[in-house]
Parts: structure tokens; C-alpha cells; sequence
């Protein structure tokens, strides 16, 4: 299989969570984040109770170089990266974070 760019990683990232957060149910929201200046793409969901409101991340996902790198992926039955790979991402462009999986590069400081 071949690379992706990081374009093409980008309209498949945001395709799949954008499929996400077309869900939700009775008591949430789900909302998709794309910042795309960074680079950085979440899915949350703020859950309404009659008592309470709460804003919970159901996932995060970074592009960086010809990555995607998946920080959180709160999903129980089909995550992120099944997704992903359906749509013909190669695996060895999705770096697992929260699985501990390593970056294949150092992280740079926060300035």
C-alpha cells in the first residue's frame, strides 16, 4: 500500500471522526474539533443530565509529518485506527499513542 500524503491523511482523519460525531444520543452532544493550523482534531461529547452538564474527550488525533498520531481514543466498539485502516490508511501511518505505541521521532519541548 502506499503513502498517504499529509493531505490525504487529513480527508481521512476528519472523515472517520467526523463519522463519530454524527452519533450521540438522548443525553450528549457530540461535537467535532478541527484545528487545523496545528494539526490537532478531536471528537467531544457534553453529556446533559437533569442535574448536571460535563464535557468529556472522546477523541484526539494529531497530523504530524505523514502520520496520524491517535493521543485518545475513548471508543469501546470500533476505534479509531479500525476505521482508519478500513478507509486505506497503511498502519505504519497511524502511531497509537494511547496504546503506548512510540513516536518515530522525539517530541520537541513546549516553547
Amino acid at each position: 500500500m502506499d503513502r498517504m500524503t499529509p493531505a490525504q491523511l487529513r480527508t481521512h482523519l476528519l472523515n472517520e471522526m467526523a463519522w463519530y460525531a454524527a452519533g450521540g444520543g438522548d443525553h450528549a452532544i457530540l461535537r467535532l474539533i478541527d484545528d487545523e493550523p496545528h494539526g490537532i482534531y478531536a471528537v467531544t461529547a457534553t453529556e446533559h443530565t437533569d442535574h448536571a452538564e460535563r464535557a468529556v474527550l472522546i477523541m484526539q488525533a494529531r497530523i504530524e509529518d505523514e502520520l496520524i498520531i491517535v493521543d485518545v481514543d475513548q471508543v469501546f466498539d470500533k476505534k479509531l485506527y479500525q476505521r482508519l485502516l478500513q478507509a486505506g490508511v497503511p498502519r505504519e501511518q497511524i502511531v497509537l499513542v494511547y496504546q503506548g505505541e512510540p513516536l518515530p521521532h522525539p517530541v520537541a519541548p513546549f516553547p
